[in-house]
């Protein structure tokens, strides 16, 4: 006797989300309906559109999983026994090799990805502001050991060292700089941040 298991809301939103993702990365984003969707998990479109009001909400959903991925590793870095002038380098480039691995080598979640960023949907807006938190959190610190100037504020650092990287974290900006020949260096970047914090006392 096949016995049917009932999902819960949220293990349906999250199977949802899964084949959704699957399709995008197969067939891309702009390719992908929510029909399409739905039949892959069996299911009407209207049985979709009950847990997401549009193809977009699943999107949004899926590059909040995305970035929080790529948060957790940025927060443990935050968290290492390490000086906060290595904290911030580690942070920066795990952002900058974070994001080009998934989105380079991704073509079709980088289109995904990329959709989210231009209609300044929620997930990623949400999460450039943590990123700028971590940056913040990490400066501060910084201060407080005598590592940058005492003279900084730490959220204002945040905002302009994510200002000034982001063309290492915008998905459109790394795939327009691995075309070209003289590459932007991350590296480079960091110790130019790096010398403008510090402490000259």
């Amino acid at each position: 006797m096949n016995v049917r298991v009932r999902l819960t809301p949220e293990e349906t939103k999250a199977r949802i989300m899964t084949v959704a993702e699957e399709l995008f990365r197969r067939i891309g984003y702009a390719k992908t309906a929510v029909a399409d969707i739905a039949a892959e998990l069996g299911m009407s479109p209207a049985n979709v559109y009950r847990f997401f009001p549009s193809k977009g909400a699943i999107n949004n959903a899926i590059c909040q999983r995305l970035c929080a991925e790529g948060e957790a590793r940025v927060e443990a870095l935050a968290a290492a026994p390490m000086s906060a002038t290595e904290k911030l380098r580690s942070a920066i480039l795990c952002m900058h090799e974070y994001n080009k691995a998934l989105l380079t080598s991704e073509k079709r979640i980088h289109e995904m990805v990329a959709a989210a960023m231009e209609e300044n949907w929620d997930s990623i807006e949400a999460h450039c502001d943590r990123c700028k938190d971590v940056i913040a959190r990490i400066v501060a610190e910084g201060v407080a050991s005598g590592e940058f100037d005492p003279s900084l504020d730490s959220e204002t650092c945040g905002k302009a060292i994510f200002g000034a990287c982001a063309g290492f974290f915008h998905p459109t900006l790394i795939a327009q700089c691995a075309r070209k020949q003289d590459k932007p260096d991350p590296h480079a970047m960091v110790d130019f941040i790096l010398r403008a914090l510090r402490n000259s006392a």
